[in-house]
């Protein structure tokens, strides 16, 4: 049977990720790019687990701010339901304007 509740959250992940970075494209365009995106992610009351994937750039590193959990390699879980706070940091993000990317 398949946890619907683990697969939406990683979706959840999945897609907060891909907005926040193109929202960060979107404020500094005209400007130079930073060389690492940092995203954070907050969970409140939840024993958290998965794995980050990024299309168009890397996984630099994931570290938890708060609560206790393992990382390894892009997978996370956290050990305990409290209040749980992931930083990711990205890097070799390609964001820009126009259709399509040039590689």
């Amino acid at each position: 049977m398949v946890n619907y509740r683990t697969y939406y959250g990683k979706v959840r992940l999945i897609l907060l990720i891909i907005c926040l970075t193109w929202a960060q494209a979107v404020f500094v365009h005209g400007q130079n790019p930073p060389d690492v995106y940092k995203v954070t992610i907050k969970w409140i009351n939840e024993k958290p687990q998965g794995l980050v994937e990024v299309l168009n750039g890397e996984l630099e590193n994931m570290v938890p701010r708060q609560g206790k959990g393992k990382i390894s390699k892009n997978e996370f879980r956290f050990n305990t339901v409290a209040s749980n706070i992931l930083d990711i940091s990205l890097k070799n993000v390609k964001v820009n304007y126009g259709p399509g990317q040039h590689w």
